[in-house]
């Protein structure tokens, strides 16, 4: 995946992590099981989208390195 999907990717990761925090702040109820795990499910997504941008870095270091 290149640079620009991968940043794409964690910018959709923020936003909804933005958008369910926006949405407990805003509910009257409690916050339940199911909110929690939403939230978790979409800290993965960008913890999963970080760790391709890590390895985006790591491949590029490489082929310059290897280039040189």
């Amino acid at each position: 995946m290149d640079k620009v999907s991968v940043l794409n990717q964690i910018k959709i990761a923020l936003e909804g992590l933005l958008s369910q925090t926006q949405q407990l702040e805003n509910g009257m109820h409690p916050v339940h099981q199911i909110d929690k795990d939403l939230m978790l499910e979409k800290t993965r997504a960008l913890y999963e989208q970080m760790l391709a941008l890590e390895d985006y870095r790591q491949e590029r270091s490489e082929e310059r390195r290897v280039g040189k």
